[in-house]
Formats: structure tokens, sequence, C-alpha cells
């Protein structure tokens, strides 16, 4: 017998899995002793972002939601979150935060340069 499956079932399938297995993850870094670390948790918190926007994800390509006619109104989107939390993790990690500093007190003084050169 030919098991008949269609994408978007495969899709969703997908969806949760990742979701479950990065709320593993999320949970086992929260309570291991290396993930007190600073730059593992802002690994973690881009972890757990992107698992919420995938469970959130499944959860309206199923229509779980459906009864409740404001969730199309009021998504939370957590994927704009994992950005930022990839940058900290990526400053943190390569343990450039006094580079950092420096190079932004030299982009605010030419942004402030390039705004007085235009009026």
């Amino acid at each position: 017998m030919l098991l008949a499956f269609n994408i978007t079932d495969v899709f969703n399938v997908f969806l949760l899995g990742s979701a479950l297995l990065g709320f593993c993850l999320s949970l086992f870094m929260f309570f291991s002793k290396y993930g007190k670390n600073k730059s593992l948790l802002f690994l973690n918190l881009m972890i757990l972002t992107i698992a919420l926007n995938n469970i959130q994800s499944w959860a309206l390509a199923l229509n779980l939601f459906q009864h409740k006619f404001m969730l199309s109104y009021i998504q939370i989107p957590w994927h704009f979150l994992s950005g930022p939390f990839f940058y900290a993790f990526l400053v943190n990690y390569l343990d450039i935060v006094d580079l950092l500093k420096k190079l932004l007190k030299f982009f605010v003084f030419v942004f402030f340069l390039m705004c007085i050169a235009l009026v």
C-alpha cells in the first residue's frame, strides 16, 4: 500500500518537528552547566525564537486559532528577534565588544558629519 502524502502535510511535520527539537535543545542549554556563558545564552534565545516562530506557523497553517479572528492582526513576529540575538551571539562569542564600541563611535561621528554636510 502506498502512502499518499500531501506536500502540505510534510511541511507541517517539519515545522512541528523543528519546533519541538528547538524547545528541547533550548531547555537542555538553559539547564546545562555549560549554558551559563553569555554568548551561549544569546544562541539559546535565537534557537528559542526560531522554535516559537515555527510553532506559530504550524498552528496557523492548521487553522488551530481560526475561531479567534483577531489572531491574524496580532501575530507575534518571532523571526524579527532572531537577527539581534544572532548578532549578540557573534559579538560575545568572538569577543569583539571593545572593537565594536570604537567602531560605533567612529560611525556615529561620520554620520553626524554627513548630516551637517547635507544641511
